[in-house]
C-alpha cells in the first residue's frame, strides 16, 4: 500500500514542520540568553536577619549576576539562605570569601554581594555555608 499525498498535504505538512523547527530554535536561543541551559550549583549563607530578601533575588559578583537566591528559612534566630549560583564562578567562591546584603538604594531591591577571597585559600564544597557579615539597614545609617 503506497501514500499518495496531494500538493495542498504536502505544502501543509511541509508547514507545520518549518514551524516547529522555528519554536525550537527560539526556545534555544532565549534559553541561552536566560543561562536555561547552563549548571548551577547551591551553597548557604547565614544572616541574623532577612534584609527584606525575597527568592529570586541576585546574588553578585562584582556587580555582575552570577545567581540568585533560591530558598530562605529560619534557622533558630538566624535567616538561612539557600543560593544558586552559575558553576562558572565557582572558582571564586573561598573559605575567605563573604556574602553580604547590600542595595543600591534605601529602599528596596536588596542583592546578595559576594567579596571573593584570595587564590590560596581553598574553595567551599557545594552546598557549603558562605561566611557572611552583616548587611547595613536604614537604622544603622540613621545611628552614624
Amino acid at each position: 500500500m503506497e501514500l499518495d499525498f496531494s500538493k495542498k498535504e504536502k505544502v501543509v505538512g511541509t508547514f507545520m514542520i518549518s514551524i516547529a523547527v522555528l519554536l525550537l530554535v527560539t526556545v534555544v536561543i532565549i534559553g541561552r540568553g536566560k543561562d536555561w541551559f547552563k549548571k548551577y550549583i547551591t551553597y548557604y549563607t547565614v544572616f541574623d536577619e532577612g534584609y527584606n530578601l525575597q527568592p529570586d533575588t541576585s546574588v553578585k559578583l562584582f556587580s555582575a549576576k552570577i545567581g540568585k537566591v533560591k530558598d530562605i528559612t529560619l534557622v533558630g534566630d538566624k535567616v538561612r539562605v539557600k543560593l544558586k549560583i552559575l558553576d562558572d564562578f565557582r572558582s571564586r567562591i573561598r573559605t575567605d570569601s563573604t556574602a553580604t546584603v547590600k542595595s543600591p538604594t534605601l529602599i528596596g531591591s536588596e542583592y546578595i554581594s559576594i567579596i571573593p577571597g584570595s587564590k590560596s585559600s581553598p574553595l567551599i564544597p557545594v552546598e557549603g555555608e558562605i561566611p557572611s557579615r552583616p548587611g547595613k539597614s536604614i537604622t544603622s545609617y540613621l545611628e552614624e
